[in-house]
């Protein structure tokens, strides 16, 4: 079976009536069908990384994703902490005035009170002296 393999390798080359006539010896045929086999597995393994490098690159991409969605959380995080601090700004400001609002409504609840006691005190009066 052998013979018969290598008379077929040896025969099936280019003969005489081929443009190029290049004749392998059996050990040259062997060293070719070595190397085309080492050619084979090279590409399988240039294919898996090319897989390997794809399946990398779309877990880069996811990365940034998440990295983008993130900054995007950030950024809004900030903008409600802004706004919050503009209402805490504001609240303070509005306490101000509404304890300045307090203290004029309290200096007019005193007069109001002093001028009923005065007013109550010249009745009193009036009434005492109007009796006797």
């Amino acid at each position: 079976m052998l013979l018969i393999t290598s008379w077929t390798a040896l025969y099936g080359q280019a003969g005489k009536d081929s443009l190029s006539p290049i004749r392998f010896t059996r050990g040259e045929l062997e060293k070719i069908a070595g190397t085309s086999l080492s050619l084979k597995a090279c590409k399988k393994t240039v294919d898996l990384l090319d897989l390997q490098l794809l399946t990398r690159n779309e877990k880069i991409y996811n990365i940034e994703l998440i990295l983008f969605s993130r900054d995007t959380t950030i950024a809004a995080q900030d903008f409600i902490i802004g706004t919050h601090q503009d209402i805490i700004s504001l609240k303070d400001e509005e306490f101000v005035i509404v304890k300045s609002y307090n203290k004029t409504l309290t200096k007019k609840l005193k007069h109001t009170k002093m001028a009923w006691v005065g007013s109550i005190a010249g009745i009193l009066v009036l009434w005492v002296l109007t009796v006797l």
